[in-house]
């Protein structure tokens, strides 16, 4: 089996998940090639299948956007022709997606066109999320099937977006697993990790660093991510002035995301709604625990009630912090529980084998 795998994000989680997922497949058996951005942000190994393509530096639309995929589609089809897939899978959104799809079904007919649908309906508050809907609502149209990674995804696309083509759930995996590292204990350090965003519950954070404070002075928690567009100065401002906290403002660099984990007792999640959570894998993969909301989803990441706070009730999530932090026993064993947890649902190779079942599914290979 041939299988194109296609995505021109610029964001290194995903640029991470393309090249995983090909490595995975290809220990498989299967033959991938690869179309990605030339504007890399990981450090990845590229092959000869390795195809890189000139990309916008935003998927949004833009005069500047459209010129580019005019200038590139064209050559990506032919591409594709040459490389006679039995399968196109799109990793993630992206305008020019929609095209290139549109292009594809009419020069290659019988070969199957997958999506992944990481967010499908976005994330309550966020400034795209009625385009993230429509996007996935055109595109839908012209696949064979879908893919999402968890439970809630998969009824959000059910409902929300009813589908004609099957939709099937597949691990997200795309974070390669170290071996166990034992938590820092004694440090006190607490990390919040990743973009900022308002579903990331950004309004709860000066109320959970208040009660951190006041329950252990000693508590020191770090935020480190670049704030998202409309997010109000006067919320950062209010945060990074909080005495236990520091504020990392900016892109974290890729080489720079191990010590941020790894100098960290314990990752917290204090979101308020979620599909899929890369932050948590980024967790469990190096030895972390997490404490988050009890909301709709996160028991799929989080199966220890202990951990899992009722949903945006700050009292009672930093408690649960400051106990995990005095007890050491305690921490190290929510340390192993994590590691072993994601390993065995969310590694590469989960990913990899249940996307190749999709594969076979569709093609009858």
């Amino acid at each position: 089996m041939k299988a194109l795998l296609i995505s021109f994000s610029e964001l290194p989680t995903l640029q991470r998940h393309l090249y995983v997922l090909s490595a995975g497949l290809a220990k498989l058996g299967i033959e991938t090639t690869t179309l990605g951005s030339n504007n890399l942000k990981i450090d990845a190994k590229l092959q000869s299948n390795n195809i890189l393509i000139r990309t916008p530096s935003s998927p949004k639309p833009s005069p500047q956007s459209l010129f580019a995929m005019n200038r590139e589609l064209n050559k990506i089809a032919q591409m594709a022709i040459e490389i006679e897939p039995d399968v196109i899978h799109f990793i993630n959104k992206h305008t020019w997606n929609y095209f290139l799809i549109r292009m594809l079904k009419k020069k290659l007919p019988q070969t199957k066109l997958i999506h992944t649908f990481h967010d499908p309906v976005g994330h309550e508050g966020d400034s795209v999320q009625k385009g993230v809907v429509l996007y996935h609502k055109l595109v839908e149209r012209l696949l064979d099937a879908i893919v999402v990674h968890s439970d809630i995804a998969k009824d959000q696309t059910l409902k929300a977006l009813k589908p004609k083509c099957p939709v099937f759930q597949v691990p997200l995996g795309e974070k390669p697993w170290k071996p166990f590292n034992s938590v820092p204990f004694g440090s006190k350090e607490v990390l919040i990790f990743g973009r900022l965003n308002p579903y990331k519950g950004l309004n709860h954070y000066p109320k959970i660093l208040d009660e951190l404070y006041n329950l252990d002075p000693g508590i020191h928690v770090t935020i480190a991510g670049k704030a998202s567009d409309g997010i109000e100065s006067n919320l950062l401002a209010e945060i990074s002035s909080k005495p236990n906290c520091t504020l990392v403002n900016r892109f974290i660099e890729d080489n720079d995301i191990d010590g941020y984990f790894e100098r960290a007792d314990i990752v917290l999640v204090p979101y308020t709604s979620i599909t899929q959570s890369g932050v948590i894998l980024d967790a469990y993969s190096r030895s972390r625990p997490v404490v988050a909301f009890d909301i709709p989803g996160m028991a799929q990441y989080v199966p220890e009630p202990e951990n899992l706070v009722r949903a945006f009730d700050c009292v009672a999530f930093s408690r649960r912090v400051a106990e995990l932090l005095s007890d050491g026993a305690s921490c190290e064993q929510a340390a192993l529980s994590a590691w072993n947890y994601g390993k065995s649902r969310f590694s590469p190779s989960k990913m990899a084998e249940a996307t190749k079942n999709v594969y076979s599914e569709i093609t009858d290979f």
